[in-house]
Parts: C-alpha cells; sequence; structure tokens
C-alpha cells in the first residue's frame, strides 16, 4: 500500500491532543495560591500560636496558683507523707483511709456549688488538723464493725492528742455524723 492510499492503518493522520485532565495546567492559580498559603508566615502563626499559647497559659497557671496541688500535703510528726483527698478521706503509707464516723461534702461529684464551696472548706480544715502533728489511727468502724467499706478504703477513726478528728470537724460545721447513708447536701 502506498501512503498516499487510505486503509486500515490509519496512525500517521492521527493527533493526539492533550485534554485538561490528563495534564494540569503548568502554573494555574490554585497552585499559586496554596504555595502562597503555606509559605506566608501568617499560616504558621495561625496553625501553632494556639497549641504554644495553651501550653504557655498551662505554665503560667501552674506558677501563679500552686496552692491546690501542694495544700493536701501535710506531714507527720513522724516525718511520714500524709495526703488529704477530701474532708473524710487520707491517704497514709499507700493506704487510703476514710474517716468513719462522718460525711463531708463532696469535691469531684458535687450535685451544687454550695456543696462543692462547703467541700473545698473541709479539705484544708482537715490538712491543720493533721499537719505536723502524731495521729493516732483506730481502724474499723465501732459500728458495724466493717474493716473495709465499698470503694476499698479502710475504714477507721483518727485522732490528735486524743481527740477525734471527725467530732472537730463536726463541731466546726464541716461535717455531720454518718448515719449510714449518703444525704443532700444541697
Amino acid at each position: 500500500m502506498k501512503p498516499s492510499q487510505k486503509g486500515p492503518c490509519m496512525s500517521d493522520k492521527l493527533k493526539v491532543i492533550p485534554s485538561e485532565w490528563t495534564r494540569p495546567p503548568a502554573d494555574s492559580e490554585k497552585q499559586r495560591r496554596q504555595y502562597r498559603r503555606y509559605s506566608s508566615w501568617r499560616w504558621h502563626v495561625q496553625r501553632w500560636a494556639l497549641p504554644v499559647l495553651g501550653v504557655a497559659m498551662c505554665f503560667l497557671y501552674l506558677a501563679v496558683f500552686p496552692e491546690p496541688m501542694e495544700s493536701a500535703h501535710a506531714s507527720l510528726a513522724n516525718g511520714q507523707q500524709l495526703y488529704v483527698i477530701d474532708g473524710d478521706t487520707i491517704w497514709l503509707n499507700r493506704e487510703k483511709i476514710r474517716l468513719a464516723n462522718i460525711d463531708t461534702p463532696e469535691i469531684g461529684g458535687a450535685k451544687c456549688e454550695s456543696e462543692l464551696a462547703r467541700g473545698l472548706e473541709a479539705k484544708p480544715a482537715l490538712k491543720r488538723l493533721l499537719d505536723g502533728k502524731e495521729i493516732q489511727i483506730t481502724r474499723g468502724d465501732p459500728k458495724t464493725r466493717r474493716m473495709i467499706d465499698q470503694y476499698g478504703r479502710t475504714l477507721a477513726l483518727v485522732a490528735v492528742n486524743g481527740k477525734d478528728v471527725g467530732e472537730t470537724l463536726i463541731e466546726r460545721n464541716l461535717a455531720r455524723r454518718w448515719t449510714g447513708r449518703r444525704q443532700p447536701w444541697c
């Protein structure tokens, strides 16, 4: 066949035209905008400023208000460390002790603002009663004879210089006698 004749093979007459979907334009406006966005200082500030500012605010808060974390620690007369969890619970030598004869307002699961405020008042009061003093612990609830409560805490009576700490908190209106079940503080 001669090249001028038309036949089944017409490859010399086909022309491939690149379409938009096969190859992106070399310098599109969208690419330029994207490059400008990621290379500008504003984008870096927007991306990193909030997390850095959040971390800085946490450090500033801890530097200005360290009292809540340190206030719960007390040292005893014999050099042991004590941690007051709330108005009726303490940690002593890896043992969680619940004062058996009182109930104080909750801090973690407070039902209202007044309960939270009273709980935050009872916690440092218990710390002040125990701080730097020699304490006597009588394990077991005298009424029920139980040694451990439902949360695994040791039930005990705690006394300083022969005076019951729970009774002192009741006298100061920071606690009430434990009746065997929770009663609302709100």
